[in-house]
Formats: C-alpha cells, structure tokens, sequence
C-alpha cells in the first residue's frame, strides 16, 4: 500500500512465450529435455502445495532471454486449502464448471468432472507432444470437434510422426496421454524424473532409441568381447528405475517393487507352474521332463531335496496349480496331447494315489476359505462356465457364471472372506483381443469390473489377506513382457511388482502376504540348417538365441527369419551360411511371421505398426512396405499360395475367426470358407490344402483338393508349432503334440498312403519349432532351443 492506495507486484519475465519457439518439426531434443525437466519441476512444486494449474498451454510458458522457462497465469489454478493451509473455499471450481484451453485440457477437464494433479500431467504432455513434433495431438476447427478428439480419439504416435524421438521419451508422453487417470502418472514429480534419466542417458552417450536399446544390444554385445562401461551399467540402473516410474501410484501396496528381494528356488530350467503353500514353508510344481513328459513334485522352501508325487506322464497340466489351507492336498488338471478339456484331480502333499474329482475341466482356481469348495472353469461347446465344487469329491457342482458369447474365464478367486470370486476375461471385441479383471458373487449375480477390458494380456491372479488387493501376472505395455502387478480392488490401481527382462508365468501368494512366488520364462531358439542327405551334417548359423518364429528359404539359397530385439520381432535376411545378417524391418514396429513369395520378389508379414496385427507386404530387400489387409480386425499368419498370387491369413473379424484372402499384388480381401481350425498347408503343386480340426474330443489333420471336390483325407496325427508339406507333395511334415518318443525334438514324415509316420530328422535333445525345406531340396532351415523356466521367491523386505 502507498499513500492509501493498495497494490500488488509481480516479476518481470522478459522473453517469449512457448509456441513461439516450437516450428513445424518440434525442439531440438536437448533443448525439449533442458525446459521441460525444469517446467515439470515447477509444476511439481505447485502440486505439493496443493496448487492445480489447471490451463498449462505453450501460451502460459514464459522462455527468458537466458534460456529458463517460467510458468505464467494461474489464474484458473484450484487451490487444496489440505495443503496450502490457506481459506481458499472461494475459488475452488465444483463438479460441472468446465475451465481451460480446449487443445490442452484434460478429458475430466472437458466433461466438467472433479480434477486433481493428473489433469495437469495430461495438460503437460499435451504441450510435450506439440513441443517435439511441432503438431497438436488434438485438433478440430471448433470447440465441440476438438472436445470429441480429446474423448474419443488416441493421437498418432510420437515415434510415428518423429521416428528419431529417443523410445523411452515417446512413451513418457503418450502415458500422460491417457484418457483414463488412473493409467496416467500419478505425480508431476515421476514425470520429471524420467525426464532427468533420459537427459543423463543422451549425456553418458547412450542411446535411447528403441533401435539399439537400448542397453539390451550392448548387454549381448558384451558376451562378444565388448566391455559395458561402468557409465553405462549406471545409466542402465537409472532407465530400470525410470522404467518402473512408467506405473501410476499414489499409495504404497503390501508388496511393491521397492520392497522385495528376489531368490531362485530351482535350476533346472523345466520348471512349468509353481505355487507356494499357504504357510509359505513348501512349493508344490510341475515340470518337463524327457520327452515332453509331465511330473509333479513338492519341497520345502529351505530345502533343496524334493519329493515326486507324480511321476512323469504323457499328459499336459492345465491352469495352474491349487493347495488346501492346511496345505495337505494340491489340486490340479491334466489332460491328454490334443484333448478338449482335462480332469481335476486332488492328491496328498505326502504323496500317495491322486482322487479324480470332476470331469471335463479346463482351468483350476482356488479354494474357499473354510476349505469347502473349488473353483473351476469349463470350457463347453456351446457355453461357457465358472463354476464350484466340493473339494472332497468333486460332488454338488454349483454355476457361478455361464455365457454362450465367445468369452474365456480365467483363474478363478475366492476373496478372502468367500463370499466374492475374481476372475480374468478374455473376450474378441470388433475382432480384437481384450483382458479385464471382473469380480462376482460367489453365489452368482452382477459383475463389477475391477480392470476394464484392454489389449494387454492378464493371465494369472492371487489374492492378498490384507482383503484389499491382488497379485496380478499381466504383460507390460513398456517392456511387453508378463511381469508381476499389485491391484487395488477398490479402484483397479495397478501397481508393478516385478522390474527386469524376465517373463513371468503363474503366481501365488502366501498366507501372511509376504512372499510370491511364479516361474520365469523365456525361449532360447537359434536357426540351423541340416542336410537332407547326411543329417549328422547341421550347422548353427545365430549367434544371440533370439529366433522368433520362422525361417524360410528364398528361392536363391538365402534365408529370411524374425528375431527378437528389445522384446519386439523384427525380420531379417541373411547368407544360407548364416553370413552378412540384415535387418528389413524398422525397430520401433513389431513385425514376425515373414513367408517369401515363390519367384522370390516379395515377403509377406504380420506387423503391429498401425497400433493392430495386420499382413503386410515388402520387396525382398526391405524396401517399398504395403499395407495388404486394411480391414476391420486382427489379421495375421499369412501363407502364401504356390502360384504366388494369394495371400491366406487368419482373421479376428467380427468376433469371430476366420480364414481371408487378399492378392498378393493388392486389392479386395474376402473370407475365404473352406479351410480349417489352424497350421493351414498347400501342397507345392497347389491342387491340395492340409490343415488341423477338431471333432470335439481329438485334434486330426484333414487333406482335401483346393476344389472341394472329392472326399477327405484324415490322419489320426496332432500337429504342433508347424504343418509342412514334403519336398515331393507325398507327405505332411509336423511335430507332434502326441506322446510320441521324443515327440519335442523330432519333425515327422507322414505319407499321405496313410502308413505310420516316419521321423524325418531329430534336434534332440533341444524342442523343434519350425523347418523350412531349400528349394533344391537339399537343406533343411531348423528353428530348434529350449524353453528355460524356473521358479522364483519374492520375499518382502522386513525392515526395523
């Protein structure tokens, strides 16, 4: 006040407003990296104040003459008097009023919904997005079209519009894109501290681009003779952390990532499902044994020593394991290679003859609280079912839940005081897969959904005894690996347990909620080729154990293969003496499943870089990529036919599966009716298809004429990971989903005559995962490894 005259002061910020500096091709990224690391840092201030912005926009972003950013106009920003310690009662906003800049403000913004710090990160990433790609991720030319973008809509990809964008930096943005808050960051301060790794990563000159990474070349590189630089093996730490940012939390979880360590419990590597009693004393599993057998074994967490409770058989174990709570008996499903459904069964943790308790199953739960009751799922012909039993002897079966649409139910849970089951859907929506985690009434009655349907797979559940939350096994939409998540059940918040390049199968918990455990997975495969005249001739022609799926021979002797980089396949061609290895395809799509065109011109894919699988063509240098299926739905698993003029492929299509058609030159795609379930096959004459069906109870391979004409062949044979014809048109090569001996390392010959298969050549003691016969028919392109599992404890910290 001055003479009787109030008045206030404020600082001079000399310079210019943000969108003056951003031009049609964005920041430089040094430049982005120096202004938003401290602009996300004043926001982060203002959070811990309580203060919302509540309007950031380029226009409310001062840049000084000296190159700092300032944050202007708060004078939309909500003030939570909690923390602020302020009466600011009157200029809080109520539900309804809608405040801000419509390009930049948040979806609850723009639906006049409550608000809070995550409004501010969508505002930032918002302004991230059009400060390094020089383009708004919402646009309209009113109000109204730009609110409908805002809600409806998901921007391009950063990586898309700007490929040079460092990978980690593109996903940091596009998460504060979110529609959903819950599945944004849950502070301003994660925000920026991802800002500040990647800012320390450029410096320590590591690249941050999803073609190199990042870290994980270098890491094989190493095994080469390179050395890791200490530099980079604390830059590698930072991203890991800078990783597990990339998870919303506003609350601590019993068991969370910061808490745990991590132990081994087997090195055998064959290792399948695993489960901890509820005492957390004893592990219960089941493992591969010789020939794809099955065992079922059980020993104490601190003793290395195990008793067999079954011994190896020629079946598959379904669903997962489930022990009483006393722990005396252990419940599980085996089924027959190639059945439909398998039989439940309980069997004493001491050992002894296992009681069959229910009939045509296809996945375990657990058991109700009192002990009384298990859950199960049935997977009918026309419906599906979740059901319960007497865990005694399989008797009054009860249903929970049933549906004739085309759902699966998985892993069913008791809550912790019984009277509530979760369980995970899987369901094809407009063609495409969705997860979502649902609770019911035990007795049946209305769902709720705890997690919404979406595209990243759920695959296992656990309930804590704290009866707030769940042990969650889902893939990562950073690292795209399974990993381990702790869920709210009262909201869904998912928090990530589990931070490295392991992928995780199965999970339980233990009673006190304090130790987990599941098995770590992986496939080690590599490509090597034998001759069909001497198959004591075979060379291995990679290096890294990265092999995908498929090698296929083009009609010039070199072999084009999918490899797995960064957790994404990606195509390759190479020398058929393994030389001058070249990559195709970008590293930032995803794209496997590569077949060459018979005159050797083209390859024909499965790639996701529209955000969906669909089949792509390419020349066969890599050059010129086309889109082949722009349709409705997933499509993927292309052949090629014989007179290289058709591409077939799978299709999602209006919730259901089907076989489509399209030219391989391009044009129409249509449905084509007369193929089978799976591992579809022309003979190299193309007068003749061979393909697998079901009757309901055993999986067969019918031949029959392209032409429908003439009446079908079946052979009592159940392939698995591939079905080929021989070089000569007379037989079906395959590997076998049936007990054969060493039915996992041997490719059979069947004769279409109809006598006994033949084996044609063996891997063993490695798995076959697919052949590719030379055009000259002389060489054999073999994908062969293993699978290396293992089981794991997760043991929560006890701290002072």
């Amino acid at each position: 006040e001055a003479d009787g005259q109030p008045f206030f002061t404020m600082e001079y910020v000399e310079g210019a407003t943000l969108d003056t500096f951003i031009r049609a091709n964005g920041l430089d990224l040094k430049t982005f990296l120096g202004w938003f690391i401290r602009i996300a840092d004043a926001l982060s201030h203002a959070h811990e104040k309580g203060i919302v912005h509540r309007d950031i926009k380029p226009g409310n972003i001062m840049i000084t003459a000296d190159g700092v950013p300032k944050i202007l106009d708060f004078g939309l920003a909500q003030i939570d008097k909690t923390k602020s310690g302020e009466d600011v009662s009157t200029i809080k906003t109520h539900p309804g009023q809608i405040l801000g800049t419509p390009s930049y403000m948040s979806p609850e913004q723009a639906e006049g919904k409550e608000i809070d710090e995550c409004s501010d990160v969508f505002s930032l990433g918002v302004v991230m997005y059009e400060a390094i790609t020089g383009r708004r991720p919402f646009k309209g030319d009113s109000y109204a079209s730009i609110v409908s973008e805002l809600l409806t809509k998901k921007p391009r990809s950063v990586t898309e519009i700007k490929p040079d964008i460092p990978f980690l930096l593109a996903r940091l943005i596009m998460r504060c894109l979110e529609k959903e808050r819950r599945k944004r960051f849950g502070s301003m301060r994660e925000v920026r501290t991802i800002l500040e790794e990647i800012e320390a990563a450029i410096e320590a000159g590591i690249s941050m681009d999803s073609d190199s990474n990042p870290l994980l070349r270098r890491a094989r590189r190493f095994s080469r003779g390179l050395i890791f630089a200490p530099v980079a093996l604390l830059i590698l730490l930072a991203i890991g952390f800078a990783f597990y940012y990339f998870m919303p939390r506003d609350y601590t979880p019993p068991i969370s990532f910061e808490n745990v360590t991590l132990r081994k419990l087997s090195q055998t590597s064959n290792v399948v499902y695993a489960h901890i009693t509820p005492d957390g004393k004893s592990v219960a599993y089941n493992t591969i044994e010789e020939d794809e057998k099955r065992a079922l074994w059980i020993r104490r967490v601190e003793d290395k020593n195990a008793l067999q409770l079954l011994p190896p058989q020629p079946v598959f174990f379904w669903g997962g394991l489930s022990i009483s709570t006393d722990g005396s008996q252990i419940y599980y499903i085996t089924a027959e290679r190639g059945a439909a459904r398998g039989t439940l069964y309980r069997i004493s943790s001491l050992g002894g003859t296992p009681r069959r308790l229910v009939e045509t199953v296809n996945d375990v739960g657990s058991l109700s609280p009192n002990g009384h009751r298990i859950l199960y799922v049935r997977y009918g012909d026309k419906k599906m079912q979740l059901l319960s039993a007497n865990t005694f002897d399989g008797s009054d079966e009860r249903e929970i839940l049933s549906t004739e649409e085309r759902h699966i139910y998985r892993d069913p849970q008791f809550s912790v005081d019984g009277r509530k089951v979760f369980f995970i859907r899987f369901e094809i929506i407009r063609g495409e897969e969705y997860w979502s985690l649902v609770e019911i009434s035990a007795t049946g009655g209305e769902e709720r959904v705890i997690i919404p349907a979406r595209k990243p797979k759920i695959s296992e559940l656990a309930v804590l005894k704290d009866g707030n939350g769940l042990i969650m096994n889902a893939v990562d939409e950073i690292s795209n690996l399974p990993q381990i998540f702790h869920v709210s059940i009262a909201d869904g918040r998912e928090t990530r347990i589990t931070n490295d390049l392991n992928a995780y199968f199965g999970i339980s918990v233990s009673d006190d909620d304090k130790t987990i455990v599941a098995a770590q997975r992986q496939f080690a495969k590599d490509i090597w080729v034998v001759s069909n005249e001497d198959a004591r001739q075979a060379k291995k022609l990679t290096n890294e154990s990265n092999i995908n799926s498929n090698a296929v021979w083009t009609p010039d002797g070199k072999i084009v293969f999918d490899a797995i980089d960064n957790n994404r396949p990606h195509i390759w061609i190479m020398n058929g003496d393994g030389s001058e290895p070249q990559q195709l395809t970008p590293h930032d799509s995803s794209d496997s499943e590569p077949q060459v065109s018979p005159d050797g011109r083209f390859i024909v894919f499965t790639s996701e870089r529209t955000g969906e699988k669909k089949i792509w063509r390419m020349n066969i240098d890599g050059s010129n990529a086309q889109l082949l299926t722009a349709v409705d739905g997933r499509t993927f698993g292309p052949i090629i036919l014989p007179d290289g003029k058709t591409v077939v492929f799978r299709w999602n299509r209006q919730d259901k599966q089907v076989v489509g058609r399209v030219p391989l030159a391009e044009g129409e795609v249509t449905e084509q009716s007369f193929l089978g379930e799976s591992y579809i096959s022309f003979s190299p004459d193309g007068k003749q298809v061979a393909f697998v069906t079901n009757d309901g109870k055993h999986r067969k391979v019918c031949v029959r004429p392209i032409d429908a004409t003439e009446p079908l062949t079946f052979f009592d044979i159940s392939p698995i990971n591939f079905l080929h014809w021989s070089q000569d048109g007379k037989g079906l090569l395959f590997r076998n989903i049936e007990s054969f001996p060493e039915s996992n390392s041997t490719v059979w010959l069947q004769p279409l005559t109809g006598s006994e298969p033949k084996p044609f050549l063996s891997v063993k003691p490695d798995s076959v995962f697919n052949i590719s016969l030379s055009s000259d028919g002389r060489q054999t392109a073999v994908v062969r490894g293993k699978l290396l599992t293992d089981a794991v404890m997760l043991t929560k910290i006890q701290r002072d």
